[in-house]
C-alpha cells in the first residue's frame, strides 16, 4: 500500500474520454455513470453516482470521509475502494468533506455536513461514515446498509482485530437515512479529538435503536499509518460533555450544523467529490443552550 499519485488514478478508475462510462480493466468494463439533468432545462450539471450496468438494487449509497492533512491516505484508500466497490457491484459516490477553518477538527460536524450535502446531491438510501485511514480486508464484507445501523469497522488490525470495546460505533458505519435521521445526526459541538462517535452511540439508544455487526471472520479492516495532525488533539472536556449527551442531543444535530463551502469540485475524472468547508462555532446563544 503505497501512495499513488492522483492523476494516476484518474487514469486507472476514472472515466473515460468520451465522459460517459469508465473503460478500465475488462474485469470492471461494465460499469459506467450518466451526467443527470438537474436543472429541467436540459442543462447538464455533473451529479455522478457509480453505477453498474444491469444495476438491480434499489440501494445508492453515499460514502462520506471527514478529512484533513492526510492525502496519503487518501490516494491509498481510493485506489482500494473503487475497486473494491465495483468487484461487489455496488452504486456509490464518494464526498471527501476538508476542513479549512477553524483548526480545531471537528469530525461530527463535518459528517453531518456531508450528508446534508449529499442528499442535495442524489437521491441516496444509505450512508456509510468512512475514516479515510481504514481499508476493508475481506470481500464477503458487503459496503451497504442493513435493518439497523451497522458498525462495519468491527475488528481491526491494530487492535489484534478483537473489538476494541462494546460501545464501539467509530471508524466506518452504515446507516439508512431514516436510521441517520432518527438519531438526529452528529453533535457538532465536539471540538478537538474523541467522543463524537461515542455520542452517536447514544443517540442510538436515544432513538431506540441498536447497532448491529457482521461477522468478525470477515469484518477485518487495516489501519494505515498516520500522524494525529495539529489541531485534532485531545479534548480535555469531551467525557463530561458525553454525560450530558441526553440533554444536549435534540439542540445539537445535523440540521444546525453551521457551516460554509469555500470549494466544490468533481475531481480526477469522477473518483470523488470534494467539499472544503469552513465549521463555524456555534452562536454565543447556542453556546449556553448546550453547556
Amino acid at each position: 500500500m503505497k501512495f499513488v499519485p492522483f492523476v494516476q488514478l484518474a487514469l486507472k478508475w476514472g472515466v473515460s474520454s468520451n465522459n460517459n462510462s469508465w473503460t478500465g480493466e475488462s474485469n470492471y468494463s461494465d460499469i459506467s455513470y450518466t451526467l443527470e439533468d438537474l436543472s429541467g432545462d436540459g442543462i447538464k450539471a455533473t451529479r455522478v453516482v457509480w453505477t453498474p450496468v444491469c444495476f438491480d438494487s434499489p440501494e445508492t449509497t453515499a460514502i462520506i470521509i471527514p478529512f484533513r492533512r492526510r492525502a496519503a491516505n487518501l490516494s491509498v484508500f481510493l485506489n482500494h475502494i473503487h475497486p473494491f466497490l465495483r468487484h461487489q457491484r455496488r452504486r456509490y459516490t464518494i464526498f471527501v468533506i476538508e476542513q479549512v477553518r477553524p483548526e480545531t477538527f471537528n469530525k461530527g460536524a463535518l459528517m453531518n455536513t456531508g450528508f446534508r450535502e449529499a442528499i442535495k446531491t442524489a437521491n441516496f438510501t444509505c450512508f456509510i461514515f468512512h475514516d479515510v485511514d481504514l481499508l476493508p480486508e475481506d470481500d464477503r464484507m458487503t459496503y451497504g446498509c442493513e435493518h439497523q445501523p451497522l458498525h462495519m469497522t468491527a475488528t481491526i488490525d491494530k487492535f489484534n482485530y478483537k473489538l476494541f470495546y462494546n460501545t464501539s460505533f467509530g471508524g466506518a458505519v452504515a446507516m439508512t437515512r431514516t436510521q441517520f435521521e432518527k438519531t438526529l445526526g452528529y453533535a457538532n459541538t465536539y471540538f478537538g479529538w474523541g467522543c463524537e462517535d461515542d455520542d452517536m452511540y447514544s443517540r442510538l439508544g436515544f432513538s431506540n435503536q441498536t447497532l448491529m455487526r457482521r461477522n468478525f471472520t470477515f469484518a477485518r479492516y487495516k489501519m494505515m499509518k498516520h500522524v494525529r495532525d495539529t489541531g485534532n488533539e485531545i479534548n480535555p472536556k469531551r467525557e463530561q460533555k458525553l454525560k450530558h449527551a441526553y440533554q444536549n442531543w435534540r439542540n445539537d444535530t445535523y440540521r444546525n450544523v453551521q457551516y460554509t463551502i469555500q470549494q466544490k469540485k468533481l475531481r480526477y475524472n469522477g473518483l470523488y467529490y470534494h467539499y472544503k468547508v469552513n465549521i463555524l462555532y456555534p452562536t454565543l446563544k447556542y453556546s449556553r443552550a448546550l453547556a
